[in-house]
């Protein structure tokens, strides 16, 4: 649990640095155990938390659609379906946040619709 604290509280760092990312990139990675924690982010008042937390689904869409998935993940159906779970958030974000936010919300919906495929 304390890893996911401090990747959770690495979202609030400013989306345009390095480590913002490094933080998104590693929740990605930790696919399903990642699900909640990005769903709460993407509930947060903090932009930079929101728009983190939009880049780790969308990272975290990339490595379930790899063919080398099964490393990071033990079940890749069901965490797809646990990220599927985030469509409706990040489709609210998409519709009504502002355009910095928005790109990085429709950005995750295009990267989960083609793991839909």
């Amino acid at each position: 649990a304390n890893t996911h604290q401090t990747l959770v509280k690495g979202l609030r760092q400013n989306y345009k640095t390095a480590a913002a990312n490094t933080y998104a990139l590693a929740l990605g990675f930790m696919t399903g155990n990642a699900v909640e924690p990005i769903r709460q982010a993407l509930a947060s008042s903090n932009q930079n938390e929101r728009i983190n937390a939009a880049r780790a689904a969308a990272y975290m869409a990339g490595v379930l659609s790899n063919p080398d998935a099964f490393h990071f993940t033990s079940d890749r159906t069901f965490d797809i379906g646990l990220l599927k779970s985030l469509i409706p958030q990040l489709k609210v974000l998409a519709q009504t946040e502002n355009d910095t936010v928005k790109v990085y919300a429709e950005n995750a919906l295009r990267q989960i619709e083609k793991l839909m495929i």
